[in-house]
C-alpha cells in the first residue's frame, strides 16, 4: 500500500477545495491511502516555532508528499512557510529522502505568481533530497477551441495552480478549468 499525505494551508478555504478534490484523486488507486494534513496557527507556538511533531511523524510515515499553500502576495502564504522551515529536523536526518514529491497553489489572480510559490516548494523538496514530479498535462486555453473548462488552463508544468474569487470564502473555488 502507497501512503500520501497531503499537507497544505489554506487562508480562505480555497486551497483546503483543491487539497481535498486531490485527495478524492487517489481513491481511483485501490493500492493507495491518504490522509489531509492542514497546516493551521494553533500548531505554532507562542515563540512562532513549530509545536505539532504528531504531523512530523506522520509526515515521515508518508511514501509520498503533496505541498499545497496559497498564494499570498507573491509568496507562500507565511504560515505554510514557517512549517516548511520545520523541515530542519528531518533534512538532517535525511527522513523524506526519495520521497515524492509535488505541490499545489492557489491564488485570485490569473498568475498572481504563483509559480514563485511552487519554486518555493519545490526548492524545498530538493533540500530534502525528494523526487518532485510535476504537472503531465498540456496546458488549456491555447488554443481556437479551448474552453475554460480545459485541463492545466493555466498552463503550469511545474505543479497544480489554482485561481479563486478574491471574495473571501471558498464558495467560489476553484476555477473549473485548473482540476
Amino acid at each position: 500500500m502507497t501512503s500520501v499525505a497531503i499537507v497544505y494551508s489554506s487562508g480562505h478555504g480555497h486551497t483546503r477545495a483543491i487539497a481535498e478534490h486531490i485527495y478524492a484523486g487517489t481513491k481511483a488507486f485501490p493500492d493507495t491511502s491518504a490522509e489531509l494534513i492542514e497546516i493551521t496557527f494553533s500548531q505554532i507556538g507562542p515563540d512562532g516555532r513549530w509545536k505539532d511533531d504528531a504531523v512530523m511523524e506522520r509526515l515521515a510515515a508518508a511514501d509520498a508528499i503533496v505541498f499545497g499553500a496559497p498564494t499570498f502576495m507573491g509568496s507562500a502564504h507565511g504560515l505554510f512557510k514557517l512549517f516548511l522551515e520545520t523541515g530542519f529536523n528531518p533534512w538532517l536526518g535525511q527522513e523524506w529522502k526519495d520521497k515524492i514529491a509535488a505541490g499545489f497553489t492557489n491564488s485570485a489572480s490569473r498568475s498572481g505568481d504563483k509559480l514563485i510559490t511552487l519554486e518555493q516548494i519545490a526548492i524545498f523538496t530538493a533540500q530534502m533530497s525528494m523526487v518532485w514530479i510535476g504537472v503531465g498535462d498540456q496546458p488549456g486555453g491555447n488554443f481556437k477551441d479551448s474552453q475554460v473548462t480545459d485541463v492545466n488552463l493555466n498552463g503550469s508544468w511545474l505543479g497544480l495552480i489554482a485561481q479563486s474569487v478574491a471574495d473571501g470564502t471558498s464558495e467560489n473555488a476553484p476555477h473549473p478549468g485548473t482540476g
